[in-house]
């Protein structure tokens, strides 16, 4: 008894330990679970203000490149922008371009007006940067002007006129304002309106009058500001300079060259630049544009320190209109954003404006790319084309462009990744790769990138499962599935009383299966003894003819050849009478062309089960007046798929339509216990009408109760796409419509591979 409860009292005593160690353990997990998600919430905020600040950079980097190369250079630039931006707060105007995501503002001020409007949604984007002369657009803009600038020059006491066009390039009419500023009494200026509006795409000439007084003389500024309102919110400000020089009596005019070099390129070597080590900067400027000078020096500063530097050019002589300059700072920068700025000067001394260069230093890179957010496709299945992806960044670990990733599925070999942007250029790239079809089960993706500077990052791992699918063919079998797939039709009554040929009708074909098809025409006379001729032609060629005589509508066929015509081509119809003081009559004209509707539903329907392969269950329910389940679910293993082939080609046309029908008796079988429980419901519907017979929408609810998608398949130019598209959407499913027999066969080689 002793040894009994001594025994009880361990057991007691073993159970309240493993309790105890079972709720420590459920308490570490549960800490490392928190932890773990509090570490993708980390990376995730880190990424969105990495996509804000690279993609500000890009944006601004652009604006100061084609401002200095000067007016109509332009750039795309692609920016990803973070699944937090807030398009309604993220802006460009005056000097400024602002970016808000997550309730952060990301600004960029520049040394010139920007102007523009930036996407309206997060992700991936490609914005156009234009410069335009004294001022860049970034994006969108609502207003574009055919002058940025007005300067001219003018005599003392003299009038001149000046003009320059305004179009509405926005999506929206725009009202416009204006305010002038121009200060001086010596020359006057007229002629802008205070305000004015603007259609779509609609252009206004604002004439401009000068008027010089006797006793003016010098260089006079001001400018014009106009501002746009489109009365939903969007607005937009621009200012166009304007410079008068008036020239007095006596005086000289001033010289044609009035203005600097451009710099057209900055750039470093190496990139990126590595802390405390030697960089070289170049620096390309051109005078061809603003008076076609040599250019005698370039400067540079770093820093804003305001230590300018004369730069070396890189030919060994300034003696171009265009040079390319390099300065080399042997000691290398400190960690962090650097600016450098330059200037050259022309052979006329005059100095051109200050471009500016951004660059960032850091340690030396020796750490591979991350791989964050990977995705695959949503509840694949056995049916589906697989796309995986991920973001690829090393923006932690060196700030490096990706050079590429590959991917690796399950014990396969390793294959590279395509960037969703086409080019490997960037820190953090967005990649994706098609997988295909994959077997049911679980299976890990495997990805490792690599970035610019050869550094191999780690192997990271996605795994999901692939679900079974049971499916049921339900294919129409109504009486109109027996005519031919091609089936134009012309059944106007015509009539020619002539001797001659007399053209009485016409027929667009639209649509050919072949190089022959069937022709019938319809023909009678208005006397037992006259003769009707038909002749049939095609672009003046004759491709059938023939006759009859008597007074019953007798129907004539003929095969015709219509190897060397492309649809749509256009069948003419011309008759004649033989006999006297009788008419002769047309009813029918038709082309036809095998094969016949049900022929190539079954075809296709067969290519499908092919591509679906083994994995699925399938069945097969036919339906018309009624409908019946020819087949029920069973795996397609040969021996089955052939018996479902068999069962395919045993239908025969007959009845009306009763798409409920067939959707209900497809529902019953997939919830029957031959469905697995596990597997994904799908039914695949052809039909070319409309349903007759039965409520199609109480169907279609049928079915998604029990959780069946359906993907519905209108064949022909007589279904009604509204209803089959009801059908799909109701059931979460596609509608595809099918207007011939090779679309046919294209739809159900594809079918659910998407989903």
């Amino acid at each position: 008894m002793i040894a009994q409860k001594s025994q009880d009292n361990l057991k007691a005593q073993t159970s309240v330990e493993f309790l105890l160690i079972l709720a420590a353990s459920m308490f570490i997990i549960v800490i490392i679970a928190i932890l773990v998600q509090s570490q993708i919430n980390t990376v995730q905020t880190q990424k969105n203000s990495m996509d804000a600040k690279n993609s500000l950079l890009d944006l601004s980097s652009a604006a100061k490149e084609v401002y200095a190369q000067g007016e109509g250079s332009k750039k795309l630039v692609y920016v990803q922008l973070p699944s937090s931006y807030e398009a309604n707060q993220s802006f460009v105007i005056n000097k400024t371009i602002w970016i808000r995501a997550a309730g952060t503002d990301y600004v960029s001020i520049e040394n010139f007006n920007v102007h523009g409007r930036l996407p309206n949604t997060p992700g991936s984007h490609w914005v156009w940067v234009v410069s335009e002369g004294n001022r860049v657009r970034i994006g969108d803009a609502m207003m574009e002007l055919n002058k940025n600038r007005i300067y001219l020059v003018m005599n003392s006491d003299t009038t001149t006129t000046e003009s320059f066009t305004v179009e509405n390039i926005w999506i929206k009419n725009i009202d416009i304002n204006t305010h002038t500023t121009w200060t001086t009494a010596d020359v006057t200026l007229s002629g802008v309106p205070l305000t004015f509006q603007l259609s779509v795409n609609e252009t206004d000439l604002i004439q401009l009058q000068f008027v010089a007084g006797s006793g003016s003389s010098g260089v006079y500024y001001g400018g014009i500001e106009l501002n746009a309102d489109d009365g939903y919110g969007a607005t937009e400000s621009t200012t166009i300079p304007i410079t008068v020089v008036v020239i007095s009596p006596g005086q000289e005019a001033p010289t044609t060259d009035i203005l600097g070099p451009i710099i057209t390129e900055i750039y470093q070597d190496p990139a990126p630049a590595v802390k405390l080590q030697q960089l070289d900067i170049y620096v390309t400027a051109t005078d061809l544009m603003t008076g076609n000078n040599t250019i005698i020096n370039c400067e540079i500063d770093a820093d804003n320190a305001n230590d300018w530097q004369d730069m070396l050019p890189v030919d060994g002589a300034y003696d171009q209109v265009t040079e390319t300059t390099i300065y080399n700072y042997t000691e290398g920068f400190a960690l962090g954003p650097h600016t450098i700025r330059s200037r050259c000067t022309d052979f006329e001394n005059n100095t051109g404006s200050i471009a500016y260069y951004y660059f960032n230093v850091s340690e030396a890179d020796q750490l591979g790319p991350i791989v964050l957010q990977m995705t695959h496709s949503e509840y694949p299945t056995t049916l589906s084309n697989i796309t995986v992806g991920g973001i690829a960044t090393d923006a932690y670990t060196g700030n490096s462009n990706i050079q590429g990733c590959n991917v690796k599925i399950d014990s396969g070999a390793w294959v590279p990744v395509t960037a969703v942007d086409g080019l490997w250029n960037s820190p953090t790239e967005n990649f994706t790769y098609e997988v295909g079809s994959l077997a049911v089960g679980y299976h890990t993706v495997y990805y490792q990138c690599t970035d610019s500077l050869d550094n191999i990052g780690g192997i990271y791992e996605d795994t999901f499962g692939i679900v079974d699918v049971d499916l049921m063919l339900v294919i129409d079998r109504s009486g109109s599935m027996e005519w031919n797939v091609t089936n134009e039709v012309n059944s106007n009554t015509v009539s020619a009383s002539s001797t001659g040929w007399s053209w009485v009708k016409s027929m667009t074909v639209s649509e050919k299966n072949g190089d022959s098809a069937n022709m019938t025409v319809e023909i009678r006379s208005t006397k037992t003894g006259c003769t009707t001729y038909y002749n049939a032609t095609i672009n003046g060629v004759q491709i059938s003819t023939g006759q009859m005589t008597g007074t019953t509508y007798t129907f004539i066929t003929d095969s015709i050849d219509i190897t060397d015509y492309e649809p749509p081509f256009t069948l003419d119809l011309w008759l004649k009478r033989v006999g006297s003081s009788c008419t002769s009559y047309n009813r029918l004209l038709s082309v036809q062309q095998l094969p016949s509707k049900m022929d190539v539903s079954k075809d296709s329907a067969k290519v499908f089960l092919d591509v679906a392969g083994e994995d699925i269950q399938a069945g097969l329910v036919s339906f018309s007046t009624s409908a019946t389940t020819n087949k029920q679910l069973a795996l397609m293993e040969a021996s089955n798929q052939e018996a479902l082939k068999n069962a395919i080609d045993a239908l025969a046309p007959t009845g009306s339509t009763c798409l409920e029908c067939g959707l209900v008796n497809a529902a019953n079988e997939l919830t029957s216990a031959r469905g697995r429980p596990a597997a994904n419901k799908v039914i695949v519907m052809l039909t070319d009408g409309v349903g007759n017979v039965g409520d199609t929408i109480d169907g279609a609810v049928y079915c998604r109760e029990r959780n069946i998608t359906v993907y519905t398949i209108g064949f022909g130019n007589d279904v009604d796409d509204t209803e089959l598209t009801n059908i799909a959407l109701l059931t979460h499913g596609d509608y595809y419509f099918a207007p011939n027999a090779e679309t046919l066969l294209y739809i159900f080689s594809n079918i659910g591979k998407n989903n």
